[in-house]
């Protein structure tokens, strides 16, 4: 990202609208008179990025950066910087799209800042943030060099350096925060220390005395409830003592007259059994061809049912069967539309292939009648100038013109003499070199022999240079194939990671089960509820996921019968629960009450459940039978209005996810922590399909990497087979070179070349020269009738003109109507290929629907087979009755049998009941007895709580009891002497603040301990980075110096007997000679080695855009050319705006701009150097 432009209006002294315009992106340099504006664009520069201290622009006010203060007629100060964003690794976050940025800020009087970024309207903070991620924080201008900042760092100590570098490597503001941290924690250490001896000398022991307190009192409290309960208890068992004898006797008197009863109702059960016997016998006689006969009749109903039943099923296989043909038929027809659009599509491409290279040469000549016209153009402007274009395109007037034609006669002239004299000596000395080779004895066999060997070789060598040169191998290639596979690894592994990370924290939102074999059709299985549906908008997120409850984590599939399968097979993880499409029925709001609802609150208030999803047709049943009664609304006050109204009475679900039931119940009012799960699904699936793409992608630069890794390992065999053959080559053609007869025939082929090279020089100056003379006095004909010539051209160009743009507009109609053509092949082309993907998705649809129609023919077939199971069942069952009807007479002569036995019984039990009353009259008298006994201790005790539990105890336990009641009785006298009331209530209080205490110490604890492991971790990332910084600025140190003072070195090195994170210097060396310190050096050496070391720390992280002002200013003419190579060299991409008064600096930059104050005004020009 660099500066293309800037703009300013009433900004210090520019008073009227001035675009400089035509930065180069890497050196642009600023000179000019003192007071002509020269800095002024550089605080234009600043003021645009944002900068909040006005020193730094040398303004006191905001009212100061106006022109004259706002007193010249000009209320506002506008300037504008347009930057280039074209370079991909500069750009901005977010702005990866435009290729320029435009930002604006406007000042008007009273001190009101318009920001605009793009012609748009921002806030500050947007600029700063935009700025701040390419580098270039105006508030803490590292990229802005000005010269007391090299003072500054002349002056600097080791520590201070140290700082610097840590700054260029990021670590300062760590290292700051840490001492910040660690004086904390060390305060915070004083504090626990402090009131850890406060807690162990006064807090503790008041706890433990208060603890011991609170013991006496519990125990006091509970032998005292103790006691109180044995008291009762032990009354309580006196009194179920006394009770015990009445209830014995009781007891007798009940068992007996119930054992009398229980004899007399046996007896009136046995005989009106035997009565119920008598009407068995008959009706059995009667009535067994009656009964018979209607069960005969009810199976016959059943088994002609059964069979119509079967018949349909029947049907129904049929008509799948028709179905699947017809989807069969339909898959051919699509294929054979598939492979008639494909032929059409090849044709297309193809014609379009030969349309393209045409199209392409209509546009070339276009474009060059357009440049034709453009230059006939400029001819006609710079004649209405009284100038012409001379052959190079540039304006000049006939002046310069006809100076310009006898300069160069003159040169011709010169170079004609230089070369005759060149020939004349080559041809004295190529007259002896020939005698001398004549007379030059040379074994000319070995000679021959050794030339014909290098011929050899170098034909070898071309031959493998050829080889190499068609193996297109690139390093740069196999460098960015292996980054990308780098990344795109890391970000597989992520997306991997983020999507295993949520099904451990969602499980029940994915099934798996084991593989059960290929007669399983996995395709049986649909899926988790909440998998097989999506939400239309996300905001209905929270209130589908709450109408669904544990539903959306039920899992569906095709039958019952694919559950057992899953359940015995399946070895299922979780506790599940299945849908069984076959087992379920759906159901939904009648549109009627959908209707009055919405009449009701308004449709965008209220819809149904079902209206915001998306889900396959099959899966129909399931989501009404989840979702169907159910609506969603805006809010809880709608959602109460559609609950309870009388004519609609449904579930309402509001979207942040409370429940209104029409049984009057609401749930909710509290979000769901983490929010939607249906949301976070969503993400993850989106996640997923970017997997899946990354995951194909990474499959495809594999398969690059192993072929240029292959390509690799040949290309660098073959490089040192050339290496090889090189240096034998080099060998060989040495010896031939070195010999005497070569050199003298090189010395002979190199003179008469250079004579043939200066006859043609000869040749060529003397036509320069008679066509520069001619020239010369044709622009003085010219000038002679000047006005004359220049109203014949200006009619002359005037002409060109119109007639080029006559032929370019013909050629630009051409072009576009030939666009057209070629455009809507390429449409036809596109159309083609979508018509081409939708028939393949329906040959898919088609599969996968003959896929289901065969698993429906399979399930039909299985419930006819069933059908046939059952007519089988039926037809058995029917000639089974007809068997028992032969048996019911049988059954008559059992039930007589029976009757006779049941009258046997009934004598027996009336001789046991006379004699158990002879006993009742005894036991009466006795009962009498103990219940007056029992009724004089009821009127305490009958309704006492502890009286079950009295009832429990033996005699022996109450006696226990007994001794128990008098121990407790003194444990009580003696505590009751020492008992303090208030312990308990005093010792919650204070354990509680005194645990909350501790708590807090623990926790400052820990939080020290992981702070401090935390610092360690980042000390030893820092000392790496700071390592890394260190030897990098250094190296860049000293290369930079080295070009900026030639011969010389410098570096940074620690004070000696340290280390680097104690202090580091600066060194430089004048030669071999390093010096002990800078004050051996010059001023001006001292400030190269100060610009040196700042420029170095810029190019550890280097910005888009750095500005230098009058950093030349101490510094001879030669070091200041020297600063400008130095930044051409160092420095390729980054642009450099430079403030300067030395030539030797702006000559070497590639733009120079020059301002003058003209008229109370600041004014720029702009000079390419070339």
């Amino acid at each position: 990202m660099y500066i293309k432009s800037i703009e300013l209006d009433g900004f210090k002294s520019y008073g009227e609208l001035t675009q400089i315009n035509g930065f180069d992106d890497k050196f642009n340099a600023i000179t000019g008179l003192n007071g002509s504006g020269k800095s002024n664009i550089l605080d234009a520069i600043c003021f645009v990025l944002g900068i909040s201290n006005l020193s730094h622009v040398r303004a006191g006010t905001l009212q100061d950066l106006i022109f004259k203060s706002g007193q010249g007629g000009v209320d506002k100060a506008t300037v504008s910087i347009t930057f280039d964003n074209t370079h991909a690794s500069q750009c901005p976050p977010g702005y990866e799209d435009y290729r320029e940025i435009t930002v604006t800020r406007q000042l008007i009087m009273g001190g009101k800042n318009n920001y605009l970024l793009n012609g748009i309207k921002v806030q500050n903070k947007k600029i700063h943030d935009l700025f701040c991620s390419v580098q270039l924080n105006v508030n803490n201008p590292h990229f802005l060099i000005m010269q007391g900042k090299i003072t500054k760092v002349l002056n600097m100590k080791p520590i201070e350096i140290l700082a610097m570098i840590e700054e260029a490597a990021g670590t300062r503001m760590y290292e700051v925060k840490r001492q910040s941290a660690l004086k904390q924690i060390e305060k915070k250490s004083v504090k626990i220390e402090e009131l850890s001896a406060i807690l162990k000398e006064e807090i503790e022991p008041k706890i433990a005395k208060l603890r011991e307190d609170r013991r006496k009192f519990l125990d006091y409290q509970n032998i005292d409830a103790m006691l109180k309960k044995q008291t009762q208890l032990f009354e309580c068992w006196q009194y179920c003592q006394s009770k015990q004898v009445h209830s014995v006797a009781v007891n007798k008197l009940r068992d007996t007259e119930v054992q009398i009863k229980s004899f007399e109702n046996e007896i009136e059960e046995n005989i009106q059994k035997c009565k119920e016997l008598d009407e068995q016998i008959i009706q059995l006689t009667n009535n067994a061809n009656t009964e018979a006969s209607a069960r005969l009749a009810e199976l016959e109903s059943e088994l002609k049912e059964k069979q119509v039943k079967q018949a349909k099923s029947g049907a129904s296989i049929d008509s799948v069967k028709f179905n699947i043909t017809t989807e069969e038929k339909k898959i051919v027809q699509l294929n054979t539309n598939l492979s008639e659009d494909q032929a059409a599509l090849t044709e297309k491409e193809n014609r379009l292939e030969s349309v393209r290279t045409s199209f392409e040469t209509l546009k070339t000549n276009d474009e060059k009648d357009t440049e034709a016209l453009n230059n006939a153009v400029k001819k006609l402007e710079a004649l209405g100038t009284g100038m012409e274009v001379n052959d190079e395109g540039e304006t000049q007037t006939l002046q310069d013109q006809f100076m310009k034609a006898n300069q160069d006669a003159m040169q011709a002239a010169t170079d004609a003499k230089i070369a005759a004299n060149v020939i004349a000596k080559c041809k004295s000395e190529l007259a002896e070199k020939e005698k001398e080779l004549r007379s030059t004895s040379v074994n000319f066999s070995d000679y021959e022999k050794t030339k014909r060997e290098v011929a050899l070789k170098e034909k070898q060598l071309h031959k493998l240079e050829e080889e190499l040169s068609k193996m297109n191998f690139s390093e740069d290639r196999m460098r960015e194939v292996q980054n990308e596979r780098q990344l795109l690894t890391e970000e597989v592994r992520s997306l991997r990671d983020s999507i295993e990370l949520f099904y451990a924290c969602h499980p029940r939102m994915r099934f798996t089960y084991d593989d059960m074999g290929p007669d399983f059709n996995r395709k049986s299985v649909k899926g988790v509820v909440c998998n097989l549906m999506k939400c239309k908008i996300p905001d209905v997120s929270m209130a589908i996921e709450t109408a669904a409850g544990s539903r959306l984590y039920n899992v569906v599939v095709d039958t019952d019968k694919t559950v057992v399968k899953l359940l015995k097979k399946g070895n299922l993880q979780n506790r599940t629960t299945f849908i069984p499409l076959n087992k379920i029925k759906g159901g939904k709001i009648h549109p009627k009450i959908v209707k009055l609802a919405q009449n009701l609150v308004g449709p965008e208030n209220c819809q149904t459940a079902l209206s915001h999803l998306e889900y396959g047709a099959e899966l129909e049943t399931a989501m009404e039978y989840i979702f169907g009664n159910a609506f969603v609304c805006k809010d809880i006050s709608v959602a109460k209005r559609i609950a309870f109204n009388d004519d609609i009475r449904k579930l309402c679900v509001t979207l942040d996810g409370d429940v209104v039931n029409p049984a009057g119940t609401l749930s909710g009012g509290a979000p769901k922590a983490g929010g939607s799960d249906l949301l976070k699904l969503a993400q993850t699936k989106n996640n997923e399909a970017i997997l899946k793409e990354k995951e194909s992608a990474l499959g495809t630069i594999e398969a690059n990497y192993r072929k240029l890794d292959e390509l690799r390992s040949n290309f660098y065999g073959l490089k040192r087979k050339i290496v090889v053959v090189s240096g034998e080559f080099a060998s060989l053609k040495k010896t031939v070179e070195q010999g005497n007869y070569q050199k003298l025939q090189d010395d002979i082929n190199n003179m008469k070349k250079r004579i043939e090279e200066s006859t043609a020089t000869v040749k060529a100056c003397k036509e320069l020269e008679k066509k520069s003379k001619d020239k010369a006095g044709e622009i003085e004909r010219k000038m002679k009738d000047i006005k004359g010539y220049f109203t014949n051209r200006l009619k002359e160009a005037e002409a060109d003109v119109k007639r080029l743009k006559e032929k370019a507009e013909k050629s630009s109609k051409i072009w576009k109507q030939n666009e057209q053509d070629y455009e809507l092949l390429k449409l036809e082309i596109s159309t083609l290929k979508t018509e081409i993907e939708n028939i393949k998705k329906e040959i898919e649809v088609s599969q996968k629907t003959l896929v289901d129609l065969n698993a429906q023919l399979a399930d039909i077939s299985g419930n006819d087979e069933e059908l046939k199971t059952e007519i089988n069942n039926v037809k058995a069952e029917l000639a089974s009755i007809k068997e028992r009807i032969k048996e019911k007479n049988k059954d008559v002569q059992k039930k007589s049998k029976e009757k006779e036995n049941l009258c046997a019984k009934n004598e027996n039990l009336k001789l046991k009941i006379k004699a158990e009353r002879q006993g009742l009259d005894k036991m009466e008298e006795y009962c009498k007895n103990a219940e007056k006994k029992m009724r004089d201790l009821s009127k305490k005790f009958s309704n006492h709580p502890n009286l079950k539990e009295a009832e429990k105890l033996s005699s022996n336990e109450g006696s226990e009891l007994e001794k128990k009641i008098k121990a407790n009785q003194e444990q009580r006298h003696k505590l009751s002497r020492v008992l303090n009331t208030q312990a308990l209530t005093m010792f919650e209080e204070h354990e509680k603040k005194y645990m909350e205490v501790i708590e807090k110490m623990n926790i400052c604890k820990t939080d020290k301990e992981n702070i401090l492991k935390t610092i360690k971790e980042m000390d030893v990332q820092k000392e790496n980075s700071l390592k890394l910084a260190f030897h990098q600025v250094s190296k860049d140190f000293g290369s930079i110096f080295g070009t900026l003072l030639p011969g010389a070195n410098a570096k940074l090195e620690p004070p000696k007997g340290k280390q680097i994170l104690q202090g580091l210097e600066i060194k430089v060396a004048l030669g071999d000679v390093w010096k002990e310190n800078l004050s051996e050096l010059s001023g001006g050496q001292r400030s190269l080695a100060a610009l040196s070391l700042i420029l170095a720390m810029l190019l550890f992280k280097p910005a888009p855009l750095y500005i230098l002002d009058e950093v030349d200013a101490a510094l001879d003419m030669s070091h200041t050319q020297n600063i400008g190579k130095m930044l051409k060299t160092h420095f390729k991409q980054s642009q450099f705006i430079v403030v300067s008064l030395k030539d030797g600096m702006f000559s070497n930059a590639n733009v120079l701009f020059r301002t003058k104050f003209v008229n109370g005004v600041s004014t720029v020009t702009r000079t390419v150097n070339k």
